[in-house]
């Protein structure tokens, strides 16, 4: 596991003329960073033969358009022989009881030859025994002039010694041109995001629309019931760190939002009659 740097940091002291100090700018080294199992953001032309062992037909160059982290970009197309590929070295995620993140940019064409129909784009695992799917971007879609991120966990499945990654696209064969350009960026598994637990007693403030807001209490179960100021009322789920929670009733409502922290969490919500408002708790 390796440490990526995402913030630098600058020390500035004010000074006061009534005590004689003046303004001072101070550079301080500080470890701001965002820990990864994995990553490449193809910074040169060159793979890195210890990161992806097997190549086959892909290449990193600059036709890719508006890249991430540019100049450079994973290119994978239909030429020599109908479709390249990028396997990984084997990742040890054996010890990982929460599944990491995997996290990848991609585009369709960019400076390219645009896939027709069925020239896709897709992303596999090894599960120790076969290539099991992950993703797949259609060919058939629309042509893209910058790059899009893709964020997801993986599955159970791939919580093993020899877990690697492929990259692979679907061509048209030609020894002399490149048909069918996918371009891909800044491949990266890193552990899961920390997972706050929604249950307990939260303070949540509402607000339907223009309305005032209004504030009362729940408490969400362990086994997946909520109560309203002690009265149990509804359902609530967790996904990670997303929360979604219903009330039933002849008005039902739904609750979706997003837990930032152990303290405080926010969302959306609408109810049977077609209105919706903002939600936010702490605790």
């Amino acid at each position: 596991m390796f440490c990526r740097p995402i913030r630098s940091v600058e020390w500035r002291s004010v000074g006061s003329p009534l005590l004689g100090t003046f303004p001072r700018v101070d550079h301080v080294m500080i470890d701001l960073c965002e820990e990864s199992i994995f990553e490449d953001r193809f910074v040169s032309t060159t793979l890195d033969a210890a990161k992806w062992p097997v190549v086959k037909g892909a290449t990193v160059d600059d036709v890719g358009l508006n890249e991430p982290s540019g100049p450079y970009a994973l290119r994978l197309n239909g030429h020599p022989s109908g479709g390249d590929s990028v396997e990984s070295r084997g990742i040890d995620l054996s010890s990982y009881s929460d599944a990491p993140q995997l996290t990848y940019y991609y585009q369709r064409k960019g400076g390219g030859e645009a896939p027709d129909s069925g020239d896709d784009l897709i992303l596999e695992y090894y599960n120790g025994s076969a290539w099991v799917e992950l993703q797949r971007h259609a060919g058939s879609g629309p042509d893209m002039t910058t790059f899009n991120q893709v964020s997801l966990r993986l599955p159970s499945a791939a919580l093993h010694a020899g877990f690697k990654l492929r990259i692979r696209s679907i061509g048209t064969a030609s020894a002399t041109q490149a048909f069918d350009d996918w371009f891909v960026d800044e491949v990266r598994i890193a552990p899961a995001p920390a997972r706050y637990s929604a249950v307990g007693t939260w303070t949540v403030t509402t607000q339907w629309g223009t309305s005032a807001p209004g504030t009362v209490h729940f408490t969400f179960n362990v086994n997946g019931t909520c109560a309203l100021e002690g009265i149990p009322l509804g359902t609530w789920s967790q996904d990670l760190n997303s929360i979604t929670w219903t009330l039933p009733g002849v008005v039902s409502a739904t609750y979706t939002g997003t837990i930032t922290s152990h303290t405080t969490m926010s969302g959306t919500m609408t109810n049977s009659l077609g209105r919706s408002g903002v939600w936010a708790a702490v605790r």
